[in-house]
């Protein structure tokens, strides 16, 4: 009866260690799945901005007459583009395209309020440009040439 019950116990303790290693694996099999789904659409994600960066930065080498209507086909194209500036030298705007699909962002806030954060933004695109410019020695900054 001893040998019965010490047989049962192993085959209960058995077939839980079983069923808890199933559990593990299955969960395993679900998060490696769900990390691969993640990279990919990450990859797709990386991909989709490359290709809008690419065409922001065709956008700015559009004339000045021309750039209006080249915004405007490329807000069409990518509805979550709010709005499109052309600043000049001195980075004051020189031509602005808001997206025909949301409303204009400054109706609730004035253009002005968001003029650091715009400034932070350029001096950052400036800075890049300017670090990763090979060619070039030196690059247009404000207050004058600087060197890079």
């Amino acid at each position: 009866m001893l040998l019965w019950s010490a047989l049962l116990t192993g085959l209960v303790v058995a077939q839980s260690l079983l069923v808890a290693l199933t559990l593990n694996y299955e969960a395993t099999r679900t998060q490696e799945a769900t990390e691969a789904v993640a990279a990919e659409v990450a990859g797709e994600t990386r991909r989709e901005l490359l290709a809008l960066q690419q065409q922001l930065q065709a956008l700015a080498a559009e004339p000045a007459d021309a750039w209006s209507a080249a915004a405007n086909t490329l807000l069409r194209r990518h509805r979550t583009l709010v709005r499109l500036e052309r600043r000049d030298a001195a980075d004051q705007i020189a031509a602005a395209v808001d997206s025909p699909f949301q409303a204009p962002p400054f109706l609730s806030i004035r253009r002005e309020e968001s003029d650091v954060e715009t400034e932070l933004a350029c001096a950052a695109a400036r800075g890049r440009w300017c670090r990763r410019s090979r060619a070039a020695t030196s690059c247009r900054c404000r207050g004058g040439w600087a060197r890079s």
